[in-house]
């Protein structure tokens, strides 16, 4: 494949170990702050096959916020081996986007950053090509100063791949398959902008010896089958299904096909056909699995209306959001103090962001998604009404996140991290509505959640050393609250020696009825304890085999 040279006077490609460094640098009108891009491709492997380590050659461009190339930041031939860093001198308080795509040097892949697009060349393109596996990403950003940012490198392609468990029962009937080929729809235009593809074409990967036969052997993603084919196919980003897929093989002389239709096929994604393809016209299946699939690539920095690197800038942005903001905040760690967001509504991604301090929330609707929260020193805010009864007792329940007034708030793949002085992970004293998805709690013998919440779902999520409860509902909410505790873990051990699941403290006062109460799903073992005074509506669900409901006064 043809590759153009385009080097600036300071650019510098350096290969080190399984890394490099490439620095390039522009010189722009005013302050200048430098950008390291840290870049990295997926290692996921059967063997050889999607590791990655054919993709060696690195091109990347930049482009202003208006869309237009700068060209003496275009590079067409760095390198990269697994990983890579990319620093780039760009001028503080634009707005810049970067393209990065890798291949291998034999890939039949064409890049016209000017244009913005790749373009495959499907002439002579044969059936299980390791060295076609290719990797992009756009990034879209703000430049704030000196910053550090981690990218993950995707594919454009879906992987197909088609195992048999009868090649050896063919084999025996004097049938010995040892080439394939394959045919189905696919794409020639990949644009790195939009993420889009275009120009359809029915492509034939041509015969290639099967792939049980190469070597080193690979292993099929299902076990109990051998792999015949595996190739990589442009594709949407959203799943779609082609009308067919054609197997051709043959043992040398004698061509056999078999045709498989409605397809499910997606970018990232792996489509794994399987069955007795040789000696059953019926044993036939078909799956569709995210094996390449990350979170954060379904909320790209492109798509959100702002991009932080830094504390100052990430109160900035919180401030400044309008409703319904998305703020993409970069990998780091955010010393905060404390972080309050009031009357918003945002959404807050990441993908393992830090924020050190507490996070307080007024009056706001928020979302967080792949953070990890952590308040040793157990710093505290000063809200404006900080002589107030609800601020003096969150204060001094001395939170990671903590809810002062009415608040809808989720919590979606975050770590909540209850090391140092802390004492809850999330507390809330006003009505709230609390979701919590997927979530790790390192408690540390501490309380993970403590919530006077109207409603609260806690799902999928894993506690740790907790305090003995993981869910307390506090005692001075006397209405009814739908509660969903599903599918949770708890392990570890603490010094009460008791877990529990849910705590529902009241201790006094008038009776608490609670409707639509749902604990199912969960580890063994959990207990579930309520006190005097409360009692539970007919629309309550649970497992019988766990739900031990104590009435007793708190311990």
């Amino acid at each position: 494949m043809k590759k153009q040279s385009l080097f600036c006077a300071l650019a510098a490609t350096m290969l080190l170990a399984t890394s490099c460094q490439t620095d390039a640098n522009l010189g722009l009108n005013g302050a200048e702050s430098l950008v390291t891009i840290n870049l990295s491709t997926p290692e996921i492997a059967t063997r050889t096959y999607s590791d990655g380590t054919m993709a060696k050659n690195l091109q990347y461009a930049v482009y202003d916020e208006a869309g237009n190339l700068l060209p003496n930041l275009t590079v067409t031939d760095a390198t990269i081996n697994l990983k890579t860093n990319v620093e780039l001198q760009l001028t503080t308080g634009n707005k810049f986007t970067l393209v990065f795509w890798a291949d291998a040097e034999s890939a039949p892949y064409e890049v016209d950053f000017a244009a913005k697009t790749m373009t495959v060349n499907y002439d002579g393109v044969v059936s299980n090509r390791e060295d076609l596996d290719a990797f992009y990403r756009d990034t879209t950003f703000t430049v704030t100063g000196r910053m550090n940012v981690d990218i993950d490198l995707y594919r454009p392609f879906a992987q197909l791949n088609i195992g048999t468990s009868d090649l050896t029962a063919t084999t025996n009937a004097g049938y010995t398959v040892t080439h394939a080929a394959v045919t189905t729809d696919t794409y020639k235009t990949f644009n790195f902008i939009t993420r889009t593809v275009s120009d359809p074409v029915e492509v034939t990967y041509a015969m290639n010896r099967i792939v049980r036969d190469a070597q080193p052997a690979e292993v099929f993603p299902v076990a109990g089958y051998d792999y015949v084919a595996m190739n990589y196919v442009l594709m949407t980003n959203d799943k779609a299904v082609n009308d067919y897929v054609t197997l051709t093989y043959t043992n040398g002389s004698v061509e056999k096909t078999r045709t498989f239709t409605a397809i499910p096929l997606q970018r990232n994604y792996r489509t794994n056909i399987f069955g007795q393809l040789f000696t059953s016209d019926v044993d036939v299946n078909v799956e569709i699995i995210p094996t390449y699939f990350k979170h954060d690539y379904d909320n790209p920095s492109n798509e959100t209306d702002a991009v932080v690197a830094e504390v100052g800038a990430l109160k900035a942005a919180i401030e400044a959001a309008t409703d319904g903001a998305v703020i993409n905040v970069l990998n780091g760690t955010y010393d905060v103090n404390s972080l309050d967001i009031k009357n918003k509504n945002i959404t807050l991604l990441s993908n393992g962001a830090t924020i050190k301090g507490m996070v307080y929330l007024n009056n706001s609707n928020v979302k967080f998604k792949g953070f990890t929260f952590t308040n040793p020193e157990a710093k505290l805010t000063t809200p404006a009404n900080a002589g107030d009864l609800v601020d003096q007792k969150v204060n001094g329940m001395k939170p990671v996140v903590g809810v002062y007034t009415a608040t809808t708030v989720a919590f979606e793949n975050c770590v909540f991290d209850l090391s140092g002085d802390v004492v809850y992970g999330f507390s809330s004293y006003a009505s709230t509505n609390a979701t919590f998805e997927n979530c790790y709690f390192n408690c540390f013998e501490k309380r993970p959640i403590a919530t006077n919440g109207a409603n609260t779902v806690v799902n999928g999520c894993s506690f740790d050393n907790q305090y003995h409860y993981s869910l307390r509902l506090f005692e001075n909410n006397q209405e009814l609250q739908t509660v969903v505790y599903t599918n949770n873990t708890i392990t570890g051990s603490n010094s009460k020696g008791e877990f529990e699941g849910i705590n529902i403290s009241k201790k006094g006062g008038n009776a608490v009825v609670l409707g639509n109460f749902t604990i199912k799903g969960n580890t063994d073992g959990l207990k579930y304890r309520h006190h005097k005074n409360v009692t539970m509506d007919a629309n309550c669900e649970y497992d019988t085999d766990i739900a031990n409901f104590a009435f007793e006064s708190e311990q």
